[in-house]
């Protein structure tokens, strides 16, 4: 990228700018060596071989992109159609007020085959295409330098990965470590947040099933031996307690709680 240097307040040396014959998103950086004042706007107006005109925009974008003491400046494609010279005026304003200008001559090399009418057609349309890309692409930009992923995790979300790295560092927030715990689907039985459950179990007596044989099923409560088919026998629960999970993943969750 071709880069000229310019003054505010004496003369400058201006180089010549170059340039070819469908050089579709062409351009040169200007460095202030005394600095860019703020709140300054910067137009450019042109003309050559090719038209003349004037512009601050591309498509749906700004021409220039200021950043610290350089401009960086595109090139209309109007000023690249025919080859020859010119010269670019670049303009710089305040409030409406012009506070310099600076005459920047411009070369537009011939390019082989670039004059016919076919090329001609096809210089048109890629030029339109190539100004819509770059103008979805500086969308894009924009709504990216806007975007903030603790918007997709607001308070009260959960996040789960295989790795250990907490969100905080990753997103930032304040995020609550959930361990040894499923998550439930929320009812009216089961309100969210609500906690409980057991790793294992021990059956209390109340929960074992009773067996017993025919002739001993006096007193436990059973009216009819003759349900019983074959030998059932009467047996007491167990001290042993019992996995009482499913198959499951292992993973890290944190809760989203600031």
């Amino acid at each position: 990228m071709q880069t000229i240097n310019l003054y505010l307040h004496k003369k400058s040396i201006i180089p010549v700018l170059h340039a070819k014959q469908g050089d579709v998103g062409r351009k040169f950086q200007v460095e202030f060596a005394d600095g860019i004042p703020d709140g300054v706007a910067f137009s450019a107006w042109y003309y050559g071989t090719s038209g003349e005109g004037n512009y601050t925009a591309i498509g749906d974008r700004s021409a220039f992109a200021v950043s610290g003491n350089t401009v960086t400046v595109e090139l209309i494609t109007q000023m690249l159609t025919n080859p020859g010279t010119g010269k670019l005026c670049l303009i710089m304003t305040a409030e409406g007020l012009q506070l310099a200008s600076w005459n920047i001559p411009y070369e537009v090399e011939h390019v082989p085959g670039m004059d016919s009418d076919p090329a001609a057609l096809y210089y048109t349309a890629f030029s339109e295409v190539a100004a819509k890309a770059a103008g979805s692409a500086a969308r894009a930009e924009a709504a990216a330098a806007k975007f903030d992923i603790l918007n997709i995790f607001p308070v009260g979300y959960i996040y789960m990965s295989v790795s250990a790295v907490s969100p905080a560092v990753l997103f930032g927030g304040t995020w609550e470590r959930i361990e040894g715990a499923f998550l439930l689907s929320a009812s009216n039985k089961h309100p969210a947040g609500e906690t409980g459950g057991e790793e294992s179990h021990t059956l209390t007596v109340s929960e074992t099933p009773f067996y017993a044989a025919d002739n001993e099923t006096e007193g436990l409560g059973l009216t009819d031996s003759a349900t019983f088919e074959n030998r059932v026998i009467v047996s007491s629960p167990g001290a042993s307690a019992h996995n009482n999970m499913p198959p499951y993943l292992a993973v890290y969750m944190w809760k989203r709680v600031a």
